[in-house]
């Protein structure tokens, strides 16, 4: 039994295949961007490898950084073809300025297979504004075979520039009425980098009118010149520009811009407002938002839950009224403006106009119940000095009572009646 035992080993051994020598074949192609943002992670390596033996398997590769100090680099990581993490590491050989990666299980090449992986660099918080660097794999290759052959061909990046532009970008309101004309808008950008602010630009999601640039703050000059700025605004988009060629570093560490655009006819749900700023290397590089800070929602903010008549017999003297309660509840939680249109009072004997030349010009108003000094001329349009203060909370009830004066002269019959609609201007 002993015997067999060791020739079943032996046999064992005398199959089991021996690994080829095999030629590895690596070309590099740098994706490094000219200019690099600190606190980001950017591409700067393609790798692409071909192997002669029937399977290589790379296990280490030896990344290092040519052209400033490792400080810059916060880590160095390997993405396989279907975008994957292989290998990450964070610590460095600081003499030699490089780091070991090593995928788990290596990385397989079979026979005339092409494959390819990706250098990705983290830029450090604190990486030196305005150094260079590159990243270069031409060294320290390894697989599971000492005995293989590898020709590293141009494994190098070319050279980036390090920058520090940061800005977070922050819109109110953020909940809005439909088919609003002229709804403002606040859009605040605070930031923190180092280098120059030239611009921003801002750009409104579809159903948006054409915007356009009432004010803009900052933070030292509260009351900004329309000399310290430009804007110019085109179907859903809007751009600034700051002083003399666009290259003025503005004091922060805010700025406000101020626009109005008219609001979709139709409900949109948590749409992003997005923006970019230019400043120093970048022309276009996209502020921090996110969906709590930066999305709009366009829909109707308030519904009427009841009316009711509380008053609908008038004497026909010019100062006598009908009076109407409203019961008004919100979608959202929001401050502003409630506004109210209604149209010229009709019936089959004639009209009510709801103006007047004489006297204070206005037949029907509007007020806050709990509140009578809350009070609004109401016409056939959304007036904007034509509204009443205040509120909201989602879901609580809200009261209105709407008076119409009737004037002299009145054709005295039941069949009046009017189109009324309400809209909320977010503040």
């Amino acid at each position: 039994m002993k015997f067999l035992i060791a020739f079943i080993v032996f046999a064992a051994v005398l199959v089991s295949p021996a690994l080829a020598i095999g030629n590895v074949t690596v070309n590099g192609t740098s994706l490094a961007p000219s200019y690099v943002n600190t606190r980001t992670v950017y591409s700067f390596l393609n790798l692409s490898f071909n192997a002669t033996a029937e399977e290589v398997n790379v296990t280490s590769l030896n990344i290092t950084i040519k052209g400033v100090g490792v400080e810059n680099i916060t880590l160095v990581r390997l993405i396989n073809e279907t975008g994957s993490i292989i290998a990450t590491n964070t610590t460095w050989n600081t003499t030699t300025n490089h780091t070991v990666l090593s995928p788990s299980g290596g990385f397989n090449i079979t026979l005339w297979q092409n494959r390819s992986m990706i250098v990705e660099i983290n830029i450090s918080r604190n990486a030196t504004r305005t150094s260079t660097f590159a990243v270069n794999m031409s060294f320290g290759l390894t697989t599971n075979n000492s005995a293989d052959n590898v020709s590293t061909l141009g494994a190098q990046s070319s050279s980036a520039q390090v920058q520090d532009l940061h800005v977070n970008g922050t819109l109110t309101p953020r909940n809005v009425d439909t088919n609003v004309i002229n709804q403002s808008f606040v859009y605040s950008f605070i930031y923190e980098g180092l280098d120059r602010i030239y611009g921003f630009n801002i750009t409104l999601p579809f159903g948006f009118g054409t915007p356009y640039v009432s004010n803009v703050e900052d933070s030292s000059n509260l009351s900004a010149a329309s000399s310290d700025y430009s804007a110019t605004t085109s179907a859903r988009s809007l751009n600034i520009s700051f002083g003399s060629g666009g290259t003025t570093l503005r004091a922060g560490p805010r700025i406000k811009v101020f626009f109005n655009a008219t609001t979709n006819a139709s409900t949109i749900v948590s749409v992003a407002i997005n923006s970019t700023v230019s400043g120093s290397n970048f022309t276009v590089l996209p502020t921090k938002t996110n969906s709590t800070v930066n999305n709009v929602t366009m829909k109707q903010l308030v519904n009427v839950s009841s009316v009711s008549i509380t008053k609908s017999t008038a004497l026909v003297n010019g100062t006598d009224f009908w009076e109407f309660n409203f019961t008004l509840n919100f979608t959202a939680n929001m401050s502003g403006k409630l506004q109210m249109n209604l149209t010229n009072w009709t019936s089959a004997l004639g009209n009510i106009s709801l103006t007047n030349s004489t006297g204070n010009g206005f037949y029907a108003s509007l007020r806050d119940n709990a509140n009578w000094t809350n009070i609004m001329n109401v016409t056939y349009i959304y007036n904007y000095s034509m509204s009443v203060q205040g509120c909201c909370t989602e879901g609580t009830l809200y009261y209105a009572v709407m008076r119409m004066i009737i004037p002299t002269g009145t054709v005295v019959t039941n069949s009046w009646s009017s189109i009324y609609n309400f809209l909320f201007r977010s503040e």
